[in-house]
């Protein structure tokens, strides 16, 4: 059940790049990109980008922000922070403070022998 649930939300998601009504596309990119999962976020990202969203700026730097905040579980293999730092050069934002909160991050791999 839960797997078919987030394939549904996925599909939400992905419904969003043909939207014409820009409330309704505005609505869903808003709730798409504070979503808790990396996957949908980074989906979300790529659609503001794809359909040049300017609007939803605040979020994607918000989302931003609160996956760097995330320990590695949550985004381990950086889907999210890649998609969103993506949308946010392709929406042409140039805002120096990202530029530098990404430079506070370090990711530690393990080391481990398996």
């Amino acid at each position: 059940m839960a797997g078919s649930a987030f394939k549904a939300k996925l599909a939400r998601v992905e419904a969003l790049r043909t939207f014409d009504d820009e409330t309704l596309l505005l609505a869903g990119l808003r709730r798409a990109l504070g979503d808790r999962s990396n996957v949908v976020v980074a989906k979300a990202a790529a659609i503001a980008a794809a359909r040049y969203v300017t609007a939803v700026v605040p979020e994607l730097v918000a989302a931003y922000e609160r996956f760097f905040d995330l320990d590695a579980e949550r985004d381990p293999l950086v889907l999210a922070k890649a998609a969103i730092a993506a949308a946010l050069k392709e929406l042409d934002v140039r805002d120096p403070a990202n530029a530098l909160s990404a430079t506070r991050s370090v990711r530690r791999e393990s080391c481990a022998r398996r």
